[in-house]
């Protein structure tokens, strides 16, 4: 099956320091290496990452942009074979310009199948599902889900009854189904396909949380967080379960992106 995986513009605000961070998106990179173990061809879109400079005033406003490909772009980008198309939405503040992307994507590609997945529509699946562009919301973490979702239509089954997915009945009702079990061997996990991204891009707008010093890239060690802060979605996105990687596997990887793409800083 040919998937296209979409990582959307994001919001530039004169005056916020933290609007101008610009990391390559670590979760739709674990997801696309996932998929492309199950054997199918995966196309990434990266709005940020392919046009990292370009800055576009948001609906007239003088001081908010969007950063990366503009909407028509980003269509004009999706392959014409693309049987399935993801997009990740992670923040709330998002939605408010993801929405229309969507909107745009089922106006050119109105049978191909749409899943949304990340922090919001992981929160808020009922609100996301009022919007008709979408047809899945992926609930959690995406890696094992987004690989069902493909199979099932690839055998030409619905995938709306599969645990971690969230769609509508034929009567038009939403269905929320139970959440997915944690993965639990996440060494297993195959490593984020960094190959399908414009690394050099970030690097070169050296813009990462914090210090940047020397070529960054972000990594995980560990999955998942015990804590239930009031402001903070993790308790949904991937319950209170906290994971720890390997630590000879997350050493390895660290040197395989230093042998591979120079790294020199690693963004955890």
């Amino acid at each position: 099956m040919h998937i296209t995986l979409i990582e959307p513009p994001k919001f530039v605000m004169a005056g916020n320091h933290l609007s101008v961070v610009a990391m390559p998106p670590l979760g739709l990179a674990y997801v696309a290496a996932s998929l492309r173990a199950a054997d199918h061809d995966v196309s990434v879109i990266d709005a940020v990452g392919e046009k990292i400079s370009q800055l576009t005033p948001f609906d007239g406003h003088r001081s908010i942009y969007m950063r990366g490909l503009r909407d028509a772009e980003i269509l004009e980008r999706i392959p014409s074979s693309t049987q399935l198309i993801g997009v990740s939405c992670m923040f709330s503040y998002q939605w408010i310009t993801v929405r229309r992307l969507l909107q745009g994507i089922k106006m050119r590609f109105p049978q191909v199948p749409l899943a949304l997945g990340g922090e919001h529509p992981t929160g808020m699946p009922e609100e996301v599902l009022q919007h008709p562009s979408v047809d899945y919301v992926v609930l959690g973490e995406g890696e094992e889900t987004a690989v069902e979702i493909a199979a099932s239509l690839s055998a030409g089954v619905d995938p709306r009854s599969l645990e971690g997915v969230a769609g509508r009945e034929p009567d038009g009702r939403f269905r929320i189904n139970p959440r997915r079990a944690r993965i639990r061997a996440i060494d297993e996990i195959q490593p984020p396909a960094w190959q399908l991204f414009n690394l050099d891009g970030y690097i070169a707008h050296n813009q990462p949380h914090g210090a940047a010093r020397g070529r960054f890239i972000p990594m995980l060690a560990t999955r998942g967080c015990p804590f239930q802060c009031t402001f903070c979605t993790s308790p949904q996105m991937w319950t209170t379960r906290w994971a720890a990687r390997n630590p000879r596997r997350v050493v390895d990887e660290m040197e395989r992106y230093m042998r591979g793409y120079g790294i020199e800083d690693f963004q955890f």
